[in-house]
């Protein structure tokens, strides 16, 4: 191999080959050892880096660093994703070194002949290309999820496909989500304003409930999607109506905060109490010796009254001022809890989006009711589409014993109310229309009153339907007894 060309030329003459490139889209330091470039796909998809020249560069093999920071000062590339990258721009930066010869004056640079330059390539074609950069982190913890369980994930980072097969237990469901090219926000896609895509595949779920499923899934991704905490989103994703009183959770009690601004207008108002008493001084003051006679001049006295005048309209105008942020500060919290779009820093999906399926197929088919803690799901996925099918010829062909299985069958149909437990039909009304009233669900929720939309939320109204039943039934008895 030919003698090297020395190691300030070449770092010079690489250092302004990185400026004019292409590859790179801010160079943000440079010094004769070191530079540091940003290269940008996205406002979620970026990567700072820091290369540092060895002492006898470029004999010696180039430092890489990567040391991209997130908006908040976190780490924006996770610590896996970061070995990754380093290790491999240093095996690019070797490969120019073996194959590397004699460096002419007027040879341009390129990749091939430029450790630096096939650093910012690879770095560059890396970024651009892969699809999970701004999910890395989220990717790996969906796959150790869905991997515990025997179930079995694919995944193409140039497409920016996920296929999640959960296939480990009788119900099985695959699904395909698709990363959006700005995830997790949607700024580079404004005609499918969804980070993540969603699509059944395959699944032995009846339709009823595939959709239920499905359909909160892109709700969910939805509402991270406008800045939702996961735990809000999943919430307001809920297809069931809430019940009258539902407050969102807000991830923790609502309390009063002091802030520099209330400090300083209560400040304000005690200078300004301070000024209004001593112009009501100035005008009602009395002389000391004659409890009739002001102790100040007629002047003095108007001009205070005048200054008085003045200073409280300006008051007025200022609490009108203050009262109109805090009604507005009102309606925009109330908004948020009723479910309007907040319009706040997207909130990474991906990961909040796994364990909700999870939790939906795989956990669901191994609960129990809470009433008669049977399996809600019968043990062959066959038996369950039975329940939700619907007679070609209707219940008027049918005879009374038919009628009869059919209604009973109904009764194990699995019915999910407001609170995400799964309940048996039959189990359901029972619990619901039988005392006592408003009683807490025995499921894996918190423990709060049981909501669905086809029965009442006053228990009032429950009380008195079913005192009335009973009554008939007295009656029934009674005449029952002269016969």
């Amino acid at each position: 191999m030919a003698s090297l060309v020395t190691s300030a030329s070449v770092a010079d003459r690489e250092r302004e080959a990185v400026k004019q490139s292409s590859f790179v889209s801010e160079v943000e330091a440079s010094t004769r050892t070191f530079i540091r470039i940003n290269i940008v796909h996205s406002r979620y998809r970026k990567i700072r880096a820091n290369l540092t020249f060895p002492e006898k560069y470029p004999s010696e093999q180039l430092v890489v660093e990567i040391t991209s920071q997130g908006e908040k000062g976190s780490l924006a590339i996770p610590v896996g994703l970061k070995k990754k990258l380093e290790i491999e721009s240093m095996q690019a930066c070797k490969a120019v070194m073996e194959r590397r010869e004699a460096v002419k004056d007027d040879e341009d640079l390129t990749p091939e002949n430029s450790q630096m330059l096939a650093t910012c390539a690879y770095l560059r074609q890396f970024i651009d290309s892969n699809r999970f950069v701004s999910c890395w982190k989220e990717l790996k913890q969906t796959a150790g999820l869905v991997t515990a369980g025997g179930n079995t994930i694919r995944m193409s980072d140039s497409t920016g496909t996920i296929v999640l097969n959960f296939t480990s237990l009788p119900y099985n469901y695959s699904v395909q989500l698709s990363i959006d090219e700005g995830y997790p926000s949607t700024l580079l896609n404004e005609v499918d304003p969804l980070p993540i895509k969603i699509k059944v595949k395959s699944t032995n779920f009846p339709d009823s409930i595939e959709t239920m499923i499905t359909k909160q899934a892109i709700e969910l991704v939805r509402r991270c999607c406008q800045g939702r905490d996961p735990v809000q989103a999943l919430q307001m994703s809920n297809p069931i109506r809430a019940p009258r009183g539902f407050v969102m959770p807000q991830g923790g009690e609502r309390s009063a905060r002091i802030t520099k601004d209330t400090i300083k207008d209560l400040e304000h108002d005690r200078e300004t109490l301070l000024k209004m008493k001593k112009l009501k001084d100035v005008d009602q003051a009395k002389q000391a010796h004659n409890h009739k006679a002001a102790l100040n001049s007629t002047k003095e006295r108007k001009d205070a009254r005048r200054e008085l005048n003045k200073l409280a309209h300006r008051e007025i105008e200022r609490d009108d001022e203050l009262e109109k942020k805090m009604s507005q500060a009102e309606i925009d919290r109330a908004k948020v809890e009723a479910g309007w779009q907040d319009d706040g820093d997207p909130v990474p999906s991906l990961l909040p989006t796994a364990n909700f399926l999870i939790e939906s197929i795989v956990k669901f088919q191994n609960r129990t009711c809470p009433v008669c803690s049977e399996r809600v799901l019968p043990e062959n996925p066959n038996d369950l589409k039975k329940l939700f099918e619907k007679s070609a010829d209707g219940d008027k062909k049918k005879s009374a014993e038919e009628k009869k299985a059919r209604k009973e069958m109904k009764k194990k149909r699995p019915v999910r109310c407001y609170c995400n437990c799964w309940y048996h039909a039959g189990c359901l009304d029972k619990y619901m229309t039988e005392p006592p009233f408003g009683a807490a669900c025995q499921g894996t929720c918190s423990g709060g009153p049981v909501h669905h939309p086809d029965y009442p939320e006053d228990k009032r109204t429950l009380e008195r339907t079913w005192n009335a039943k009973q009554a008939r039934i007295r009656e029934m008895e009674d005449a029952m007894l002269f016969l």
